[in-house]
């Protein structure tokens, strides 16, 4: 069983989507703390298995991401 919390509508409606065969493409752009953590990258690594078109992740020096 998998427990999936979202902290927004928008990402309910993301996370729903992909499980209904919607199209979905993300683009992250994270700060360069997160980026490089194994559990983000596991992350899409698992996205992009279940069919969301994942584009390059692109890191920000910032720590704050943007």
């Amino acid at each position: 069983m998998m427990l999936v919390i979202v902290s927004t509508p928008s990402l309910g409606v993301l996370a729903e989507a992909s499980g209904l065969g919607i199209p979905v493409v993300m683009l992250p752009f994270v700060n360069s703390a997160l980026a490089g953590r194994r559990a983000f990258r596991r992350s899409v690594d698992e996205l992009r298995a279940e069919g969301v078109r994942a584009g390059g992740v692109r890191a920000s020096s910032s720590r704050h991401g943007w």
